[in-house]
């Protein structure tokens, strides 16, 4: 339990630090917001990419989900 803390601190210290920023900006909708989150910049990363991954996992865990199969976009451009 105490090494799954450590490793939701260090994550959540990982987004603070590689995706959220704060100034002035202007959104895709037009809208502007003083705040901008891009999480790709943390998910992306060798260091964050198995902290997410247990994250979701004991996260599906807790709810009582065992999936078949996972899915989901793919990164870049697909011929």
């Amino acid at each position: 339990m105490l090494d799954e803390l450590h490793e939701r601190a260090h994550l959540k210290s990982i987004l603070l630090q590689e995706s959220i920023r704060f100034g002035r900006f202007v959104l895709a909708s037009g809208k502007e917001s003083d705040v901008y989150v891009d999480g790709k910049l943390t998910t992306l990363r060798a260091d964050a990419m198995p902290l997410v991954g247990r994250a979701f996992i004991q996260k599906m865990r807790a709810l009582g989900w065992i999936p078949e199969a996972v899915g989901g976009l793919t990164v870049g451009a697909d011929p």
